[in-house]
């Protein structure tokens, strides 16, 4: 009887043993990729929103060529949300084009030769063509704007004019093609190296200001393909703004008073602070 007993013990030791080895095995559900198939009427922002995740993460994840081009029946990769308060930046890529340089590409993303460098565990400053790097991504500043010399405003929409004529791409950032995100991005790099690339993100930086008070230079918001700020534009003084719009095909100036963005305005940040003036002191003053 003792031998028997002993046998069968062995055996349920076995049988957990091996029961505890396939759950370790196979991976749960909180591992599963998560996949979400769209329904007739659904937005990408409001995918983006049931999830907790952004347009952006969706966009990157899925390949999307535009945030508004999704159909019913469509399956979307959900990406995994980082813990609340803990959340790293997403990360963005380049593809290497021919005749780059890694000082190029960190003047282009506002980042140096050295953090591409860390990020992408290069050991020399070549690169390849056709070679996706890693682009670091540094926290933004949301307090009241960064502080400049008198006169930057109009070197900020002296450099938004040079952008006139260029094609719309959704997510470009180059003369062949640049969104309405990408414009802004790449118009204030000389002062604000850390600029998201989102229109959502750039809505949280600098301080609001009222429509009546807008000046050279200002960002101004619209909700048009999602709700929230889903363009923007520069004020560039008498009542327009500079943009890239996909409906017009590229970058133009378009009144604020416009039928179809003033129905649609959100609001205005303040980026770029002028310092005050000192005022001038007589020579006979106390």
């Amino acid at each position: 009887m003792y031998p028997s007993r002993r046998a069968g013990t062995g055996g349920s030791l076995i049988s957990c043993f091996l029961g505890i080895a396939l759950a370790l095995a196979i991976p749960g559900k909180a591992n599963a990729e998560r996949i979400h198939v769209v329904q007739r009427g659904e937005s990408l922002f409001g995918i983006a929103k049931r999830y907790g995740v952004t347009v952006e993460e969706l966009t990157r994840v899925n390949g999307l060529v535009s945030p508004d081009r999704i159909q019913a029946g469509q399956r979307l990769r959900i990406p995994e949300p980082g813990k609340k308060g803990d959340r790293p930046l997403p990360h963005r890529t380049h593809v290497v084009q021919r005749g780059e340089t890694l000082y190029r590409i960190s003047l282009r993303y506002g980042t140096t030769v050295a953090a591409l460098i860390e990020a992408n565990g290069l050991t020399s400053e070549r690169i390849l063509t056709g070679q996706v790097l890693r682009i670091p991504s540094t926290p933004s500043s949301q307090d009241g704007g960064t502080l400049l010399p008198p006169g930057t405003s109009g070197e900020v929409v002296r450099r938004a004019l040079g952008w006139l004529g260029t094609p719309y791409r959704w997510g470009g950032a180059s003369r062949q093609g640049v969104d309405c995100s990408g414009l802004v991005y790449l118009v204030f790099a000389p002062w604000v190296p850390s600029m998201p690339r989102s229109s959502f993100e750039q809505f949280r930086l600098g301080m609001p200001v009222d429509r009546r008070e807008l000046i050279p230079g200002d960002l101004v918001f619209f909700s048009t393909y999602a709700p929230g700020a889903s363009h923007v534009g520069i004020y560039i003084g008498g009542g327009r703004f500079i943009h890239s719009a996909k409906g017009a095909g590229g970058v133009l100036i378009t009144p604020l008073e416009d039928p179809y963005y003033a129905a649609r305005y959100l609001g205005a940040r303040r980026i770029l602070v002028q310092p005050p003036q000192e005022p001038s002191r007589g020579l006979g003053g106390s």
